[in-house]
Parts: structure tokens; sequence; C-alpha cells
């Protein structure tokens, strides 16, 4: 956990990090991951706010020599989150309506590797 420097606009009071890896003899790994984000002001006057929240991660992998394949789901639950300062939209006036930047939805993914 990394608290957040002092007058951080927006910014979490804690974020971390975990991730746990097992790996096979036969080359095989398995591996998951979480992220978790404190509570945290959307704006710049602390009218709004959100939840803290975790975001998880998993992969299935094969190493063996200098190639490696890896199946992967990023945001495994599709939470979605505000990634940064929310804003009003004064060109039709302050109708409690606030825009900002959404996190990535859930994503599938696979990998093929070789290292020279």
């Amino acid at each position: 956990m990394q608290p957040a420097a002092a007058g951080d606009a927006a910014s979490a009071r804690y974020t971390g990090y975990l991730a746990a890896r097992y790996q096979f003899e036969s080359g095989l790994y398995a591996r998951l991951e979480s992220q978790f984000t404190g509570s945290s002001a959307l704006d710049e006057r602390n009218r709004a706010f959100q939840p803290a929240a975790a975001v998880l991660g998993a992969q299935l992998g094969y190493e063996t020599g200098p190639w490696s394949a890896r199946l992967f789901v990023q945001n495994l639950t599709n939470k979605r989150r505000i990634n940064g300062l929310i804003f009003d939209n004064l060109a039709f006036g302050r109708v409690g309506n606030y825009y900002g930047p959404v996190d990535s939805p859930r994503i599938f993914g696979a990998e093929l590797g070789y290292r020279f």
C-alpha cells in the first residue's frame, strides 16, 4: 500500500497491487493479480467520490526455452470505474451531469512470444 502525497488532487489515499504466480515443472503457470484503489474524490472540489475497489486479473501460460504463450483476462469482474477527474459540461449550464474517462472493460487476450 502506498499513501498518496499531500495535495494530490483526486488521488486515492491508498493504492496497492498484489500478484501470485505458481510455476509447474512442466512449464505451465497460473497467475492471479489484484489492484486495489481506495476511495477518491472525482472532482477538485470534493463534491463527488467513488468507493474503494479491487480490479482482478488472471493468466494461464506455458514457457519452454525461448518460447512462451499465455492467455489472460484483465478486469476479470468487468468493474467500471472513472480513472480521472470528472467535469461539468458548462455549455448547457449546471444540470448535474458529469463527464470523465472510464477504465477499460473486461479484456481477453492471447500472446505468443520468442526471446532472442
